[in-house]
């Protein structure tokens, strides 16, 4: 009784996610995008792409090292575009299906109202966020205006009492308030999105890309730790108390607004990245450190310090891991030739043998291929495991004649049951198994066989063995071949009438054209035998 209750209820729910499915499938509008065959997304996320780096790169430098501008120049217009593709991307977020998993297993969702809820639940808040903060922009283009026209003023009176302090004060505040525009570095971790569209639609050489990420995450983190190696300086009473005064980027000069006169943008940037290359490889010469009783420099140095350390062995122990993973075929053979030699030296086998199966393990990349194939096609469904042994054995299962008009779920079959090996130049095939030449030459039957070829096709001949030619292949180089016995064909068969009853026709025609052949031969030797003259 229960086991009929487990099977009602297996079927009520195997209903219940095909009901599912097809609302999914009926709620699809038209103005929804599947972002899988769509090549307005590919187009979009290279755009998106060039804003996130303009953001990871041009954002955290503009913080850190240019001076607040009243003006509507070049930089302020280039934010500005930057800020509408990422509003444009948040609105494009409503109307892309996304992937959920659920207790029905992984499904794309179509219905513009659930999408809408996922993102909102997701990613809308940071994307909100990173957008939200250019409102930093346009208050500080007001205000620094008037902050700077202040503190000009008093300069060129000569007021130096509060009234200035209260406008470098206020030019300070400007200052904090632009440091908040870092929040939009957060949008770089939706490039995630991106990321994961493209993982499926690119093949990736993961060694190679981990190995790619950490330069750039290097590159990136030392970018970033000058950048704030520069903005905390920003924050000070006076840049001489901080390490620009200390490496004569700033010296007084009380012609200029705050009395100081720095030099440009790019050279304190450049000698900020020197300090943090430093700092992040634990170099660190010296020349450039925290200033001496300035507390906040030491605790900013201090945590930069740490995090690079960190970050630093993190990076390390990725280099060095995809290294020795970069090419894992190399270093299992690479492996499997090591425990040769050791064998062969152990068992103090002859120099000409060792050189002999050397030469042999070199030659193996075939077999080896063909094993890892068919370990990647364990781990596929049954539908991925046959779409792809047929597109990876179509080339040679087209070779085998008597397979001709066979189904393709049959060939897919048999495809399954071909063993890869190898002969080395001198030694025999044995009789018996049907062999495709993959690579190399070899003499059967006194006639060579290149790549493409067949040999032994005729043990399809069931019926009478003495039909089949008893010829053994022998190699004449190193001889790659894919082979399948005659148990392993018509085991496969017998699950296919159809194609059973092809191989039986074909193999009767075979047959009958070696019986005629044989037949043939013997008519000759009988008339030999009666037309030479006996003796009186």
């Amino acid at each position: 009784m229960e086991s009929v209750w487990e099977d009602e209820r297996k079927r009520k729910h195997m209903l219940t996610a095909k009901s599912n499915a097809r609302k999914v499938q009926k709620a699809t509008a038209s103005c929804v995008i599947d972002p899988r065959n769509s090549n307005l997304v590919n187009y979009w996320d290279a755009i998106t792409t060039t804003a996130l780096m303009y953001v990871a790169l041009v954002t955290p430098y503009e913080v850190g090292f240019v001076e607040p501008s009243n003006q509507i120049d070049g930089l302020f217009i280039t934010n500005r575009i930057v800020d509408l593709v990422f509003i444009f991307d948040c609105v494009l977020q409503f109307f892309l299906m996304v992937s959920v998993s659920t207790a029905e297993g992984t499904m794309w969702v179509s219905s513009p109202a659930k999408i809408s809820r996922i993102y909102l639940r997701g990613w809308f808040p940071i994307d909100a966020a990173s957008i939200g903060v250019s409102v930093f922009d346009y208050i500080g283009l007001e205000e620094f205006s008037i902050a700077e026209s202040v503190a000009s003023s008093n300069a060129s009176d000569g007021v130096t009492d509060a009234s200035n302090a209260a406008g470098l004060s206020q030019l300070r505040t400007l200052r904090v308030l632009r440091a908040l525009r870092l929040i939009k570095l957060s949008k770089l971790l939706t490039g995630l999105r991106v990321v994961k569209r493209w993982e499926v639609k690119v093949a990736i050489n993961y060694p190679a890309l981990s190995l790619g990420k950490c330069c750039i995450g290097m590159l990136l983190l030392s970018h970033w730790f000058a950048c704030i190696w520069g903005l905390q300086a920003s924050f000070a009473e006076s840049k001489l108390d901080t390490w620009f005064g200390g490496y004569n980027l700033c010296v007084a000069d009380t012609t200029v607004i705050g009395g100081l006169r720095c030099v440009g943008a790019a050279e304190s940037y450049v000698a900020a990245l020197y300090w943090a290359v430093m700092t992040l490889t634990s170099i660190g010469y010296g020349d450039i450190s925290a200033t001496q009783g300035n507390i906040g420099e030491h605790v900013v140095a201090t945590l930069i310090m740490i995090s690079g350390a960190i970050g630093w062995g993190l990076v390390l122990g990725v280099i060095v891991g995809n290294l020795s993973n970069l090419d894992p075929d190399g270093d299992l053979f690479t492996q499997t030739m090591s425990e040769l030699n050791k064998m062969m030296g152990r068992e103090e086998l002859p120099n000409e043998m060792r050189i002999r199966l050397r030469e042999y393990f070199h030659q193996t990349q075939h077999v080896r291929m063909t094993n890892k194939r068919s370990e990647l096609l364990a781990l596929m469904s049954p539908n991925l495991q046959a779409e792809v042994a047929w597109e990876c054995s179509k080339g040679w299962l087209s070779k085998i004649w008597f397979l001709e008009g066979s189904s393709n779920a049959f060939l897919v079959r048999l495809s399954l049951r071909l063993t890869a090996r190898v002969f080395a130049p001198g030694e025999i095939a044995p009789a018996g198994p049907m062999y495709i030449v993959h690579r190399g030459i070899a003499l059967f039957g006194g006639r060579v066989k290149g790549p493409g070829r067949l040999m032994g096709e005729d043990m399809i001949i069931i019926s009478s063995p003495r039909l089949q030619n008893r010829y053994s292949a022998r190699a004449m180089t190193f001889l790659a071949v894919f082979t399948i016995t005659r148990e392993d064909l018509n085991e496969t068969a017998s699950n296919f009438p159809k194609a059973a009853k092809l191989i039986r026709r074909k193999a009767l025609q075979l047959a009958m054209k070696r019986a005629f052949v044989v037949e043939a031969k013997k008519a000759k030797v009988l008339r030999q035998d009666w037309s030479e003259p006996t003796e009186s």
